[in-house]
């Protein structure tokens, strides 16, 4: 089943009068329910921009997502905020998407009470409860960001993002600045939650390594357009397009489709 739709996203950027960035261009793929979709690219292939008109927190010049059957690509006011309450963004930079100066506590009770799901004398518990389910404890509760390590933060944000049950979680390389003991933790802890409560899981990636492993299908993107969709189980048995090949020759094995380098699990 077809949760989001893609069709022919182009965003474009003025730098001045004269010039203009391409983001993306004509990009267009389903994201199926209850998939691991992974979105990989280098920098300034268009990316982490998707991810963002995903989210809503940017506006395509032109194209369509349809969510559940409904357009909701130039959502506003009531809707949108209705609409974010069913996915979720997670940035890279815990350290900046984490409000310095509020306590754990409130940070991940802060989308319930603007949404007045919880009252605020349930607060603790309700925190408790969510950093339990990332593996955190009540010892947390009255920490502020800069006083846990990158990997207790991000684990912090997606407690948040659980909050308000979302049916999609879009990623943003949210485990790029974490070292890769602690970023096999947090892909652990992701994919625990994705088989626990079924949510849809869209990934952004530079590292075809990882995302092999742990993707159901991987959208391949070059300098702003979909290059193909490819299944990660079969990426080295098929013909795929030579960018592709490019990355696949560049993490593996040509011989034995053999990982060049170890990615825990």
């Amino acid at each position: 089943m077809i949760m989001m739709d893609i069709k022919n996203i182009t965003k474009i950027y003025s730098m001045t009068k004269r010039k203009e960035v391409v983001a993306c261009k004509d990009v267009s793929f389903p994201v199926y329910k209850g998939e691991f979709l992974s979105i990989i690219g280098e920098s300034g292939s268009g990316k982490s921009t998707i991810a963002k008109i995903l989210s809503n927190l940017e506006t395509p010049a032109t194209g369509q997502i349809i969510y559940n059957g409904k357009d909701v690509t130039s959502l506003k006011d009531k809707e949108l905020r209705l609409h974010r309450k069913e996915l979720q963004l997670l940035f890279q930079d815990t350290s900046t998407s984490l409000n310095p100066k509020m306590t754990i506590e409130n940070i991940i009770c802060e989308p319930l009470l603007n949404f007045k799901i919880i009252k605020k004398a349930e607060k603790k518990q309700v925190a408790t409860e969510f950093l339990e389910k990332v593996g955190l404890d009540a010892t947390y509760l009255d920490k502020r960001p800069h006083q846990m390590s990158g990997g207790q933060r991000q684990r912090v944000s997606i407690a948040r993002a659980l909050t308000l049950s979302p049916n999609v979680l879009v990623l943003d390389e949210p485990t790029s600045a974490l070292d890769v003991i602690t970023e096999a933790k947090i892909l652990d802890l992701i994919k625990n939650i994705q088989k626990e409560i079924g949510v849809t899981i869209i990934f952004i990636c530079h590292d075809l390594a990882l995302v092999t492993k742990i993707s159901d299908r991987i959208v391949v993107m070059q300098n702003g357009n979909v290059v193909e969709v490819v299944n990660p189980h079969q990426i080295c048995e098929r013909d795929v397009m030579p960018y592709t090949q490019t990355l696949i020759d560049s993490t593996f094995d040509s011989d034995k489709c053999r990982c060049k380098f170890s990615v825990a699990n």
